[in-house]
């Protein structure tokens, strides 16, 4: 009687082979681990693999059987790569392993879900899930020390925040002094995570976590947001107060920019630089861009729906979301406000990022139930459509 599993009979059972295989993805590398399978004799493994656009599957790498991972540097960013293995016997391949899919590029992508109370962190294409972390109760803020590899985040709620590392999701430190943690960012020069409790407080936490929150300020009404600037001044825009406050990196009050209707927005670009805030005026949502150096604003943009403005880093343009009734858009403009670019197909907007490394635009829809992944003229570079409610992205 033929042994039909036998992984080398041309006959046998096996539409594919098991043997689990993780794949990871950092820039522009795309490594495999597995396991090499017991009670088989083989003499090797085989790695094929093809890229968007070719027709076949064709020979990637022979490997020795002891060896149990395999990293690709031969890559094409923004672009679909499709990988199995086999296993080589005296004559004969074993069935495929399953296809594994990425799309290779820079950066890591973090995202908040309020809904299922879970924080993940994204590969570039949002195939692959490479941290997923149950949040104690819905979260709110998060902030990112890349340099330690450490993730702060905040659960208002809960009167919580927790200090992780980044790559294991390990508690790191607790942060139980803050009555409602809300906003956070961190403080390279100070190497502190600042944070505002939502109800009139700001703080200030080492990331060595070796002590409480310092209060900084309690005279505050409704912090909402956090910058920091180049020269390390901290700028906390407070809904309440209707004014962005202006802090030394000492903690005191330096200055502030008010004198607007209602202030709605605040952002820094990532050189720290400017400023981008909006101001909810009666004729419209207006965008103003803000200098550090002289404290000048100007306006660079006005229109009904405007919620979130971010700067592309390699070109200053203006990405904007604007929200009306059960439909939004995403507006490229010139750094003068000239609109180049319109992207429609949303229904409302939570959060865009755009990644540092390469202009391209990441988009929380809370409506559609999806993150997407965008080039700026508007190709999905990757996308998930089953996040409940995905609410804040950063970008490692």
């Amino acid at each position: 009687m033929r042994e039909r599993d036998n992984v080398f009979d041309p006959q046998n059972r096996l539409d594919s082979l098991d043997i689990p295989l993780t794949l990871t993805t950092a820039d522009s590398l795309i490594s495999f681990y597995w396991n090499p399978p017991s009670g088989i004799e083989f003499t090797g493994f085989h790695i094929y693999r093809k890229v968007s656009g070719q027709n076949h599957f064709t020979s990637r790498a022979v490997l020795p059987p002891t060896q149990s991972s395999f990293t690709d540097t031969s890559l094409s960013f923004d672009v679909l790569h499709s990988y199995y293995l086999t296993l080589i016997g005296r004559s004969l391949e074993s069935p495929p392993t399953r296809v594994l899919n990425t799309v290779p590029g820079p950066g890591k992508i973090w995202l908040l879900d309020r809904w299922d109370e879970y924080f993940y962190k994204y590969s570039y294409g949002l195939r692959h899930r490479l941290l997923t972390h149950y949040a104690i109760w819905i979260p709110e803020g998060l902030a990112l020390n890349r340099s330690d590899r450490q993730v702060l985040v905040t659960y208002p709620l809960f009167h919580y925040a927790e200090l992780l590392d980044s790559e294991s999701g390990a508690l790191l430190a607790a942060i139980e002094n803050i009555r409602y943690p809300y906003a956070c960012a961190y403080h390279p020069a100070q190497k502190a995570f600042w944070i505002t409790d939502s109800t009139g407080s700001l703080y200030r936490f080492s990331a060595s976590g070796s002590q409480e929150a310092e209060l900084i300020d309690d005279g505050l009404k409704k912090p909402l947001t956090i910058v920091i600037d180049a020269s390390g001044n901290v700028y906390v825009l407070d809904l309440r107060l209707n004014r962005i406050v202006i802090y030394d990196q000492n903690g005191n009050q330096t200055n502030a920019i008010d004198d607007y209707e209602r202030l709605i927005f605040l952002a820094g670009n990532q050189r720290g630089t400017h400023l981008y805030f909006i101001n909810q005026s009666q004729t419209g949502n207006e965008v103003y861009r803000y200098s550090v150096l002289s404290g000048d604003a100007e306006k660079v943009y006005s229109g009904q729906g405007a919620a979130i403005v971010r700067e592309n880093p390699q070109d200053q343009a203006l990405w904007l979301a604007e929200n009306m009734d059960n439909v939004a858009r995403i507006l490229q403009l010139s750094p003068s406000g000239v609109r180049l670019t319109t992207l429609d197909g949303f229904k409302h907007i939570e959060d865009i990022a755009i990644n540092p490394y390469n202009g391209n635009v990441v988009v929380a829809d809370s409506r559609l139930h999806q993150l997407i992944h965008l080039k700026p003229d508007g190709r999905v570079i990757g996308k998930i459509s089953d996040a409940p409610f995905p609410y804040r992205i950063v970008i490692e």
